[in-house]
């Protein structure tokens, strides 16, 4: 059994607390550099996309993970950033890396103005809200033909920096990577400061949070943005590297599975994220390759794939409601503790009431 001694404050929000953490880092990093010349353009693909959906993740851990915020209308924020960083590049002519953080900066502009509702707005409401703020935010951009050039869609050029331009599958993986590493960081570090500490005493309550003179009107209002921002920057890789937008891009649905990630990753951790990502990108194919497997009189039924979705989002809310990162904390709690690990340590608590008898 091994106890880590812990002296003062600053020792329980390192990011990195222990030596062997640092080792998994780089060896982490070695891996992700090494991947290209092991792995084949689709297995590339398939990881690109996964550090998209590893950036919307952070995003909503910071939202609903950290806040307590729940947002239906992220897939807008996608929209809006992978809208305007077409609108910059091809329209405007700036380059790739001000397009990005400035798409970033429009969703973040959106997602202040939805931040507004949420003052008065919570739980159910709040979904219903930011899921209307979607719907409209679809509709604009369907109708607004000259600028987002309708159901026709927009294509888009490839991202560039420099001279540079990164048209391989390689070389945006590269790109997207350094950037998954830096948000993932940027929210590391949020959640451990001391504007992350007031989101999750807002999480916890906001009448408690209010009392001790946090401001709730602010934290509300700049968490959204924050968020969005997030969303924003990964919708502008995915428009560059998609190299083709429209509307069907960027439906309800792409929110739905958005919540889907960080529920099977893990909700309120960075390594959540992460691991919601690598489902989010991996599920897909293992999913094509069961329905191959079935009988041939199954081949024919319609959302057979949703089905299996659907069941491994009910097996996690069941048995594993933490998530992939839960499992994870589990494991590792189970071997800093052997041999001394009590068997049903994290079974939950029953709880009975006596009824009063007349």
């Amino acid at each position: 059994m091994r106890i880590v001694l812990k002296r003062e404050y600053n020792d329980y929000i390192k990011v990195f607390d222990r030596p062997i953490k640092w080792c998994w880092v780089a060896l982490l990093l070695i891996l992700l550099f090494f991947i290209p010349f092991f792995g084949g353009t689709y297995f590339l693909s398939l990881m690109t996309m996964a550090g998209f959906y590893t950036i919307i993740g952070l995003s909503l851990i910071l939202l609903t993970g950290l806040a307590g915020r729940i947002s239906l209308g992220h897939a807008a924020f996608y929209a809006v950033g992978a809208y305007s960083s077409c609108i910059f590049v091809s329209k405007l002519g700036l380059p790739f890396l001000l397009a990005m953080i400035l798409s970033g900066g429009v969703a973040c502009m959106v997602g202040l103005v939805v931040g507004i509702p949420s003052l008065r707005l919570k739980d159910l409401y709040l979904a219903i809200a930011t899921m209307a703020m979607a719907f409209i935010i679809e509709d604009v951009i369907t109708k607004w033909e000259s600028l987002t050039g309708g159901t026709f869609g927009l294509s888009v050029p490839p991202a560039s920096i420099g001279g540079f331009v990164f048209d391989t599958e390689p070389k945006y993986y590269y790109l997207v990577m350094v950037i998954v590493v830096i948000t993932m960081m940027l929210a590391k570090n949020i959640q451990r400061s001391g504007y992350g500490r007031a989101l999750a005493a807002l999480r916890e309550s906001e009448i408690a949070a209010q009392a001790m003179g946090i401001n709730i009107t602010y934290y509300k209002i700049i968490i959204f943005g924050l968020s969005a921002f997030y969303t924003g920057i990964a919708g502008s890789l995915y428009a560059h590297y998609a190299g083709f937008i429209a509307p069907e891009n960027f439906t309800f649905f792409m929110s739905i599975n958005f919540l889907v990630l960080i529920i099977v990753g893990g909700l309120g951790s960075v390594v959540g994220a992460v691991l919601g990502g690598l489902y989010m990108s991996l599920i897909p194919e293992g999913v094509k390759i069961i329905t191959q497997m079935l009988p041939g009189f199954l081949e024919g039924i319609i959302g057979l794939d949703l089905i299996f979705y659907a069941l491994i989002l009910l097996a996690f809310i069941s048995y594993q409601p933490e998530g992939f990162h839960g499992l994870w904390l589990k494991m590792k709690f189970y071997w800093d503790h052997f041999p001394l690990y009590k068997k049903g340590t994290f079974r939950k608590e029953r709880k009975f009431y006596r009824k009063k008898i007349k």
